[in-house]
């Protein structure tokens, strides 16, 4: 077999195995992966009530979790690989996150620390000046959409409960005119 040969199989060998996996990208927002990650700064946080909770009780409402919140600030160059010597490059880029926030593309997220799902762009934030028109340092902040999967349940009629003053479905009584209290009890003005 001749070397052009050789080289024809292994690169549709490579096309085989890349076909039957998923290479998920070291660091990328959704589509786009930047010609360099500069900063990534990550916040989790737990809201806590600040009522008093019974010591022992056995209750998950005193704290709950806050979306995610992400903000990386990365660079593209109309100089870089990715560009292939393209000066409408960094233009274009701006225009994919632009398209990706107004579209509301839930995003899977990669950083060096750990992975996102269904994140949102939130805001989008660059300056350009002179030293800068043909490179962009974006900071793209991003919010993760908590998604919860709803059920409905059919209440059985009132005929058959019993007790349905409590546990019936709402009937429409009509219009309620409020009633004035007559004699009310003491201690009570």
């Amino acid at each position: 077999m001749s070397f052009e040969g050789v080289a024809l199989f292994a690169l549709q060998a490579v096309q085989d195995f890349t076909g039957l996996v998923t290479f998920a990208p070291k660091r990328a927002i959704g589509p786009i992966v930047a010609d360099a990650t500069l900063q990534e700064q990550h916040e989790d946080i737990l809201t806590i009530t600040e009522h008093p909770v019974e010591q022992g009780a056995a209750i998950t409402d005193h704290a709950f979790k806050q979306p995610a919140r992400l903000r990386v600030t990365c660079g593209f160059s109309n100089s870089s690989f990715q560009a292939g010597y393209s000066s409408s490059y960094v233009n274009d880029m701006y225009s994919r996150f632009l398209q990706l926030q107004a579209s509301r593309t839930l995003l899977d997220v990669y950083t060096a620390r750990r992975q996102y799902t269904n994140m949102l762009i939130e805001s989008l934030g660059l300056s350009t000046d002179i030293d800068t028109e043909n490179s962009m340092i974006i900071s793209v902040s991003l919010k993760q959409l908590i998604l919860v999967q709803t059920e409905t349940v059919t209440v059985p009629p009132n005929s058959v409960q019993k007790a349905p003053q409590a546990t019936g479905s709402t009937t429409n009584t009509g219009t309620l005119q409020p009633q004035p209290v007559v004699n009310p009890p003491a201690g009570i003005n």
